[in-house]
């Protein structure tokens, strides 16, 4: 599955599990890991979705068993193609493509 993300922020209880997640479900990688500035004890980490084929994404998600939480969606005028996953902390999880 080839994939960029633009971006994503979430809150999580457990960071690890996430990683895990999304390395397994979507092939993404963390590109950046920082610790919060402010002392607070956050972890943030960037990871750099649109892909290439919306179909076959769909098709490789719903065999891993990921749940599809709405749609898929058809192309718009103001937007792509386009579905939306859970994740495993519950999160909906937006992929575009054509």
């Amino acid at each position: 599955m080839n994939s960029r993300w633009t971006h994503l922020a979430l809150h999580v209880h457990s960071l690890s599990a996430s990683i895990a997640f999304y390395e397994r479900y979507t092939n993404l990688r963390v590109i950046e890991r920082h610790s919060d500035a402010s002392g607070t004890g956050m972890e943030v980490i960037w990871m750099g979705l649109v892909v290439e084929n919306l179909n076959k994404t769909l098709a490789e998600l719903k065999a891993r068993n990921v749940q599809i939480a709405f749609g898929p969606y058809p192309t718009k005028a103001e937007t792509m193609s386009n579905f939306i996953i859970k994740d495993n902390a519950g999160y909906l999880i937006q992929f575009f493509g054509k």
